[in-house]
């Protein structure tokens, strides 16, 4: 008689990883989809209570997206990763459109900012299957974050957004990335502002 394997996350994770989905135990799904769901959960949780930190913080932590859904008319919609890799090959309206998506994402959770100057901001890394080129992410997680504190301007040039930030230049912001660690379930960036 065969004896049945105990399941444990580490085995379910790695059949999942290797996308060997087919030779999982339905017993085997519902445990790691359940577990996804959890993780899922709270960090919707850890969101929320990011939103609503202390303002008078020496340091704010905001959770960024690492990639960004596409919707598509006639195909099925597509998921862009923010990094160097695609910046360099999309054309001007995708990355227009790329970088209002992402302002309007990043609109709750950088709205009880306060004026930001002087600072320094990490990108932290949690990556999923392989492991990336930091800077790669970095970068146009950078440039795009940087220009959500700036806010949105007119065709005339007045202000319709607010702006946390005056400029982002290297006298008033410095910027570093760690790659932390694997979360296939919820690859996403932290940004952690500190005041210098």
């Amino acid at each position: 008689m065969k004896k049945n394997k105990k399941i444990t996350l580490a085995n379910v994770k790695k059949k999942w990883r290797w996308k060997a989905r087919s030779q999982m135990s339905p017993e085997e799904l519902d445990f790691f989809l359940e577990y996804v769901d959890k993780k899922r959960s709270e960090t919707i949780m850890l969101k929320e209570m990011l939103a609503r930190q202390n303002l008078n913080a020496a340091a704010w932590i905001i959770v960024s997206p690492m990639f960004l859904p596409v919707e598509r008319k006639t195909t099925p919609d597509k998921k862009i990763s923010l990094n160097m890799n695609g910046y360099r090959n999309w054309d001007f309206i995708t990355s227009d459109n790329l970088k209002k998506d992402y302002k309007e994402i990043m609109k709750p959770y950088i709205a009880h900012l306060t004026k930001l100057s002087n600072v320094h901001i990490e990108y932290r890394i949690f990556y999923g299957k392989n492991e990336p080129d930091g800077m790669n992410i970095a970068a146009v997680q950078s440039k795009f974050f940087l220009d959500a504190l700036q806010g949105e301007k007119d065709e005339d040039g007045n202000q319709i957004s607010p702006a946390y930030i005056d400029n982002d230049n290297i006298s008033n912001v410095t910027e570093s990335y760690s790659s932390w660690w694997k979360e296939i379930w919820n690859e996403r960036i932290e940004i952690l502002i500190t005041k210098k």
